[in-house]
């Protein structure tokens, strides 16, 4: 599964590919804000590594295998410390240097699409002043109902199913304010396997027809590949295929 957006830090072994048997110990911390970066006690330190590009890099953390894609050093000093930005994470399995990775569904959020399809779920319902609740009566002063839409889904006439999810999220209470905010995810899973940069040419056909329908560019911060052969058990611990 790539990953984008979702804020964790785990803590493992890294290496490249090409020379597993030099680990490097180091954290991965991911952020919505900041995007993604391996803090590395030591350096990866090999001769592909030089320049600080690194197109990919293996690790295990957490009891999870981690594919990491498009990096590049941030910071580097005298080998005993290095910094590296990830583009992209893949949980759960190991890409070797030529394969591309594939998956069976992936996952987005469109902006503006929850907009754009209404059904909306959550629903306000104000007291009017005389009846509003004062303390002492122990009326409401408001209503407010949050509930879950059932899911859209059609398969296409080339065999991929199309599901849109209905979901919402709770803020942390500040003590003072609430606040829900729903949101709606486009799913498409495939007959067969496909490489994931033929995943995401599907998702933009579905990102355009959400940018010309609401008239405003629906882009998306995070993107989920799904792969049959990684599996998620009850402990968390994940298993993979033959990758």
């Amino acid at each position: 599964m790539a990953e984008d957006t979702d804020e964790f830090e785990v803590r493992g072994q890294w290496w490249l590919p090409s020379n597993k048997e030099s680990k490097v110990p180091g954290t991965l911390k991911n952020s919505g804000t900041s995007g993604a970066e391996l803090h590395l006690i030591g350096s990866l330190d090999s001769p592909i590594g030089l320049d600080g590009i690194y197109s990919r890099i293996h690790g295990i953390a957490d009891g999870k295998l981690f594919t990491l894609e498009d990096c590049f050093r941030s910071f580097l000093r005298n080998g005993t410390a290095e910094k590296v930005r990830v583009q992209q994470i893949y949980r759960g399995s190991w890409y070797a240097d030529d394969e591309e990775p594939d998956c069976d569904q992936v996952t987005t959020r469109p902006r503006y699409l929850t907009q754009w399809i209404g059904n909306r779920g959550v629903r306000s319902d104000y007291i009017p002043p005389n009846d509003r609740g004062d303390g002492k009566n122990g009326k409401p002063f408001a209503i407010l109902r949050a509930t879950i839409q059932p899911e859209i889904s059609t398969t296409l006439t080339s065999g991929i199913s199309v599901n849109i999810r209905h979901g919402m999220t709770e803020k942390t209470h500040t003590g003072t304010e609430q606040t829900i905010m729903e949101w709606r995810a486009i799913n498409l899973t495939f007959p067969g396997k496909v490489s994931n940069s033929d995943a995401l040419a599907h998702m933009s056909d579905a990102q355009d027809l959400v940018t010309i329908a609401t008239g405003r560019t629906a882009e998306y911060d995070s993107v989920y590949f799904f792969h049959p052969d990684v599996v998620l058990n009850v402990a968390g611990s994940e298993l993979s295929g033959p990758h």
